[in-house]
């Protein structure tokens, strides 16, 4: 009777496991039977992307066959694109920032769409033309332009009614531009500037404002060939003159002053937002943003312009939609695209965005032509230009912002900036050229020399292991359970420490783009680092000059700090915790804080000095004080050396005060006679922490330029600009050999310091 209810039992049971199973392939199944998932990466932001999500959205309801999902993904971060390309898991359709892709695809991180296009039987014919060849490399289509930017003239109705102009009457020329900047420009009594007529010095205006000057007059990046760069075309040097008479007429300080206003991190205390810029370069996104986050301003557009008065000429840009290699569903991602790229669709992102159509039937489309400022931008489409198709022309348009910011801060003459600015870049466009013809990397003798090294360790340990353990079977059974339990330790080590050292070392002396397969340069890194590459001393002066300034005025504030915190009166342990406090903030949040604090127009210091009748410097925006702004940040964090100090302070015995006082000694004679040496094996701990780190300071440059380390480079230090070449350049070869350099200049500074610590460091004898 039990057997058989036991045999019952067993039966339910296994009833119900395969009722569990059933059910759990029903799911799989019906799963594997929905639509086909697609992965979808965008960089529209905010309410933007909220109205950009429900677009995407009606993809997924119009069909059933595939679903979008949307991964947001900021438009700069190649480091997550270079990185999923690598692991060979990108996302399905991309959202391509064009003035990039030229790069990209030479890299081959795009799929060719040329096929899928032709059978669509779309062209220049259905999307503005500019747009289109934008998207074509060596006639071959990578992608699909989905809305377009164009650079226009962006101006303030009612600062113009205030100066006497016609709201309605915006400058054509460059000559007008010059005369409304000047009328439009006003000052208070203590000459600080209350309206800008023209805002030309800023990083946006700057490198937008110099490359439409140029393609105005018809210059380029590169020559039509694209087998040369031209940036020392005396048509860039006119457009250079030219903003030079801008920054005369509404000078340069003052302009520095008024872009501080918000910091880097406010978009919402932009100057033009707060009705104290007149007029503005802009990409036509700007408009619709401005609209969002200042919708009180009386705005419009107009045509950028032009040096006489002809057909407006400015840069198209914007973004595409694209699919990279490697992507699991070519044509469920062809099918998003052409439903995003369709005329229903344009129509729904213009009016849900405000963006400017790629397609030609929507663009003029009554809905969208009828808004006086979209017919504006529509208009001037067809007379836009975009970036060569070069690899380098990132790099080309960077060196002339720069070369232009060096002019308007009055470092070089304009011919001068811009033959460096050429010479730099034709170096690395020749570069570009000869990269095919090196040689791929041989793995072969790589991975014997592991290999050898791996097997010495190992041969080295036994031999060590083998001369302990020969000695009792105790000694052998305690280091067989020793080397169990390090196991994990020594793998980890192996794979995640020695190999990655190993391989850096080894791309060191690689071309390398990660996405690429490395090839042999051997000592090329090295070279051009040394000889070719004024970055790299630029980037080790900042940081030997942030170093030297730093790193003694740091130790010497802790330990002033850690004397007075020392003194035994009531409340000290409040006073401790309050000093240390600061430096448990750290990072970003620190040099956001700062930026505010030391701001040119509005921060607390510069209003203080203010007070007193003294003009406060630019600080982080002046070539000169912005190492100084950095140092001066530093004293934030001097919490954590003040503990370290304050902790070898009261290890010192009393004892030796008592006697040195007994002698006759004063205070300053038992601090340098008692205390420093006493204390000297703290100081020396701090003193090499320190310069190390001073040595891999990064964040705060990194934040308080926005990434871009100036001005004029003031603010990269080595460091960031290792980051920079391999997370924006993406040459992880040359950053590896920056890095090696750096950790050969840091290993030989700590063993000078440890020999130089031989004659001044005293360790208390027990």
């Amino acid at each position: 009777m039990l057997g058989a209810r036991m045999m019952r039992c067993e039966a339910a049971w296994l009833f119900v496991l395969l009722a569990i199973g059933a059910c759990l392939i029903s799911a799989k199944t019906a799963h594997a039977a929905g639509p086909t998932e697609l992965v979808f990466w965008h960089c529209v932001p905010g309410s933007q992307g909220r109205e950009f999500i429900k677009i995407v959205e009606s993809f997924n309801s119009a069909q059933d066959e595939y679903a979008v999902r949307l991964v947001y993904v900021p438009w700069n971060s190649n480091q997550k694109i270079m990185s999923s390309l690598a692991a060979g898991m990108p996302p399905d359709i991309m959202y391509v920032d064009r003035p990039s892709a030229t790069g990209w695809v030479a890299r081959g991180a795009y799929q060719d769409l040329t096929s899928y296009v032709e059978r669509e039987g779309w062209s220049d014919e259905q999307f503005f033309t500019i747009s289109w060849e934008d998207c074509r490399f060596e006639g071959r289509q990578y992608m699909v332009p989905l809305y377009s930017d164009v650079r226009c003239l962006i101006y303030n109705r009612a600062l113009f009614r205030k100066a006497g102009l016609d709201p309605d009457r915006p400058p054509k020329t460059w000559d007008e531009l010059l005369e409304y900047s000047k009328r439009l420009s006003a000052w208070d009594e203590d000459g600080h500037i209350e309206t800008l007529g023209f805002q030309h010095f800023e990083s946006n205006a700057i490198s937008n404002l110099i490359l439409v000057l140029g393609w105005q007059l018809g210059a380029d990046l590169a020559n039509e060939a694209l087998t040369q760069i031209t940036l020392d075309d005396p048509r860039y040097l006119e457009a250079m003159e030219y903003i030079c008479r801008l920054r005369d007429v509404t000078g340069l300080d003052p302009s520095l002053r008024l872009l501080s206003t918000g910091g880097q991190a406010n978009e919402g205390m932009d100057s033009f937002y707060l009705g104290r810029v007149a007029m503005k370069l802009v990409e036509s996104s700007y408009f619709v943003r401005q609209q969002d986050m200042a919708p009180h301003l009386d705005t419009a557009l107009a045509p950028f312009p032009m040096p006489t008065d002809a057909p407006p000429v400015s840069w198209l840009s914007g973004f595409a939609l694209g699919v990279p290699k490697g992507a699991r569903n070519i044509e469920g991602s062809w099918a998003f695209i052409r439903y995003m790229c369709s005329v229903e669709t344009q129509l729904a992102l213009v009016k849900a965005l405000g963006l400017l159509p790629a397609r030609r039937e929507a663009a003029y489309h009554p809905d969208v032509y009828s808004d006086a400022n979209k017919k504006i931008l529509v208009d001037q489409m067809d007379y836009c230009k975009c970036y060569p198709k070069i690899a380098v022309n990132v790099e080309a348009y960077n060196e002339l912002c720069m070369a232009t910011e060096r002019v308007l801060r009055g470092q070089m003459k304009p011919a001068a900036a811009l033959a460096q600015a050429q010479d730099t870049v034709g170096d690395v466009f020749r570069y570009y050229k000869m990269r095919e013809a090196q040689p791929l990397l041989d793995w072969k003798p790589i991975v014997r020399v592991a290999v050898l090294g791996v097997v010495a360790a190992g041969v080295l340990l036994l031999v060590l292991a083998y001369r302990h353990a020969r000695t009792s079977v105790a000694a052998r059974a305690g280091l067989i359970a020793g080397y169990a339990f390090c196991l994990p330790w020594l793998l980890g080590v192996i794979f995640f420490g020695a190999l990655p050292l190993f391989l850096s070392f080894v791309y060191s002396f690689c071309d390398y783009e990660v996405i690429q397969a490395p090839r042999w340069v051997g000592l090329g890194n090295y070279t051009k680092m040394l000889g070719d590459d004024p970055l790299f001393w630029k980037s080790m002066w900042n940081t030997v000059y942030y170093t030297l300034l730093a790193v003694p005025t740091c130790m010497a504030i802790a330990l002033g700090l850690a004397l007075l915190l020392n003194l035994p009166l009531r409340g000290m342990r409040l006073f401790r915790t309050v000093f240390y406090l600061p430096s448990l903030v750290t990072g970003v949040a620190v040099a956001v804080l700062w930026a505010t604090i030391l701001g040119p127009e509005y921060g607390i210091v510069n209003r203080t000095l203010e007070w007193l009748g003294i003009t406060g410097p630019l600080w982080f925006n002046s070539p000169a004080w912005s190492k100084p702004a950095l140092v001066l940040m530093s004293f934030w964090g001097v919490g954590g050396s003040m503990i370290i100090f304050l902790a070898g302070l009261q290890g010192i015995p009393r004892q030796l005060y008592e006697a040195a006082e007994i002698d006759g000694a004063g205070r300053w004679v038992r601090f340098v006679h008692v205390t420093l040496p006493m204390l000297s094996p703290t100081i020396f701990f701090v003193l090499v922490v320190g310069l190390i780190g001073s040595f891999q300071v990064f964040t705060q440059a990194f934040v308080v330029s926005g990434g871009l380390g100036g001005p004029l480079d003031s603010t990269l230090f080595y460091v960031f600009y290792v980051y920079r070449k391999a997370f924006e350049h993406f040459q992880m070869g040359y950053a590896s050999a920056l890095a090696w350099v750096l950790f050969a200049i840091v290993f030989a500074l700590t063993t000078v310091q440890f020999w130089l610590g031989k004659k001044w460091v005293h360790y208390e004898q027990n």
